[in-house]
């Protein structure tokens, strides 16, 4: 009734090793059936192939060959095609690549070296599973800034003494082949030129470089024209179209290949442009394809909360002829030129809104529902302005009067639950303050509530100082927090030992317990609740916490580890005399759990 299926064209190991569906974008991926059109005997949908790539000759050129993966109407395979100049051969290939249907690029076995008895290169490309990752966020909200900066955090730590703490839950790192790495390192360039020059990063929207038709345009671009393209247009139905946009509709995610307890993981970040949750626009395919992601990483940008940040910051800065510069920098300099500040803060925020109304609807473009069991991680970018702010004031001066301790509050109340009802485990420190909040099932609410907001008020007094908030988002050392007895006998004081980074890591890589909820993570994630209740997202939130299918963890962040400034149209600098934008690979707390959490199905 719909046309007769392939068979595959040749033995093949790459669905034993990846699987037989694209994580990325659900095209077919490896040896795989494709159904065929039967008026013409092509497929439907264009196939997966292999791209093999030899040495580059004296004019930079290289070799390759592109081969279908699947067979024709006859049952037979397709020629394969491969450059002329310079002339392919099969012996010197020095890479080779696996591409889905839709253009994704994923590592296969290293021919030259099969050939010459290196068969465990074959098992150095075996994936035990995958890791699909989306970061979502509002147009200029610092998102490919965050995750420049959170790719390039080190899990291994230099200066623990723990002899308990045994190698075999580290994270390590795998050599990504030369089109894989291809996305991330163009985006660390420009860091670079950031930090060096004062460039900002150009929109995501504006790059083609990101999609595999730029990078293949840019690496192999006659293996592109001549051989990947030719193929689609000679085997796919409607093939002059399909070739076309073959590549183009999916980003190729920023890659992260790890080994940890024995297990190989390929982690895919997706780095989506803003504009693809514009409300306004019908929703387009690349979005709903969110909905099978394992993890959301939303990235939040404070600076376009206007009612909510204005005054705050504002008054903190040394001089407020800096505020307009402050704001040039943080939104992308030149962004507000045409239309202002303003306008531009409000379109933004209508974006930002947006988002978190998606994420609270079933079968939305986000989610699916309670089947999902999703991880959403949300990143409150751009921290060095709270930072700043809280020179003058204090954490509970953001956004309405009260607003910040209710989030927090919901927050510790919600993890207490989950704890009590088994659907979280936590370390030994947490779990001791959950219990103690939660007070048992017979407990009275009121006194509960008593107790959550007694320890809401502590933490936020303690970290409006901005020594100690700056040390919780950035620094790393380990913090004392002392929460004295409230007035009735129900409010007793509390005392948290929050490890530095360093222990956490320690922690956090402890064999078989990636999901364990950690102390600094508990801390940091009540006050992010909170900052983003202040911000605007309350109804967001609190929606969101009710869902016990969703993993909610909140992260405060800073890349850029101080205030920008523009004092034109086309660079940024530090706001402070004498500070300095960090390298990608400088050490962050907030940007080293977040990878944590990001890695969390790689690792446990």
């Amino acid at each position: 009734m719909f046309g007769r299926r392939t068979r595959p064209a040749v033995p093949d190991q790459s669905v034993n090793r990846f699987g037989n569906t694209c994580p990325v974008c659900g095209a077919a991926l490896g040896a795989v059936d494709l159904e065929l059109d039967r008026a013409t005997g092509r497929f439907k949908l264009p196939p997966s192939m292999r791209l093999e790539v030899g040495p580059a000759d004296a004019e930079n050129r290289n070799s390759w060959r592109v081969t279908v993966l699947s067979v024709n109407a006859s049952g037979l395979p397709y020629e394969p095609l491969t450059s002329t100049t310079p002339r392919f051969i099969a012996e010197e290939v020095e890479y080779t690549y696996l591409l889905c249907g839709g253009g994704h690029i994923f590592p296969d076995v290293v021919s030259v070296f099969d050939q010459a008895g290196g068969g465990h290169l074959r098992n150095a490309q075996r994936i035990d599973g995958w890791n699909m990752v989306a970061a979502i966020g509002a147009p200029a909200s610092g998102k490919t800034y965050l995750l420049v900066r959170m790719l390039h955090q080190n899990l291994d730590t230099p200066d623990g003494f723990d002899l308990s703490s045994g190698a075999s839950g580290r994270v390590r790192l795998r050599q990504l082949t030369p089109l894989e790495r291809m996305p991330l390192a163009v985006r660390a360039e420009r860091y670079k030129r950031t930090v060096s020059e004062g460039h900002p990063i150009p929109p995501t929207n504006t790059e083609q470089e990101g999609k595999p038709v730029g990078i293949l345009d840019r690496a192999l671009p006659s293996a592109l024209e001549d051989g990947i393209r030719q193929l689609v247009f000679k085997t796919v139905v409607d093939g002059q179209r399909r070739a076309e946009e073959w590549g183009r509709n999916f980003r190729q995610p920023l890659v992260l290949r790890t080994d940890s307890q024995g297990r190989r993981f390929w982690t895919g970040v997706a780095d989506l442009p803003g504009e693809l949750f514009n409300p306004d626009d019908t929703q387009p395919q690349e979005a709903g394809k969110l909905r099978g992601f394992d993890s959301l990483l939303w990235v939040v940008d404070p600076v376009v909360a206007a009612n909510a940040l204005d005054w705050l910051v504002a008054d903190s800065l040394p001089d407020v002829t800096d505020y307009p510069m402050m704001l040039d920098g943080s939104l992308r300099p030149g962004a507000s030129e045409s239309s202002g500040h303003k306008v531009v803060r409000g379109n933004r925020d209508h974006f930002q809104i947006e988002i978190g109304r998606q994420l609270t609807l079933i079968d939305g473009i986000l989610t699916r529902g309670p089947e999902q069991n999703l991880n959403l991680f949300v990143a409150l970018s751009k921290c060095d302005l709270i930072h700043a702010a809280l020179r003058n004031k204090k954490l509970t001066d953001l956004g309405a009067p009260d607003v910040v301790r209710r989030g927090v509050a919901r927050y510790l109340f919600t993890t207490a639950r989950k704890l009590a009802e088994q659907r979280l485990t936590a370390d030994e420190a947490a779990t001791g303050l959950l219990v103690y909040l939660h007070g048992g099932a017979a407990g009275s609410a009121v006194a509960r509530q008593e107790r959550i907001e007694h320890i809401a008020d502590g933490l936020l007094r303690v970290y409006s100082d901005p020594t100690r908030f700056w040390n919780l988002v950035h620094s790393g050392r380990a913090e004392e927090v002392v929460i004295t007895d409230g007035p009735t006998m129900n409010l007793q004081g509390w005392h948290l030992s929050v490890p530095s980074l360093s222990d956490h890591l320690t922690a956090a890589l402890v064999p078989e317990t990636g999901h364990r909820l950690l102390l600094r993570d508990l801390v940091m994630s009540a006050l992010g609740c909170g900052l983003m209740f202040g911000l605007g997202h309350q109804d967001a939130i609190a929606s969101l916490l009710h869902d016990n299918w969703l993993t909610l963890k909140f992260f405060l962040c800073s890349p850029l580890g101080t205030v920008p400034m523009s004092t034109s149209n086309q660079l940024i600098t530090p706001l402070v005399g004498g500070d300095r934008f960090p390298q990608a690979h400088e050490r962050s707390a907030a940007l080293t759990q977040l990878m944590l959490a990001v890695l969390g199905k790689a690792r446990s």
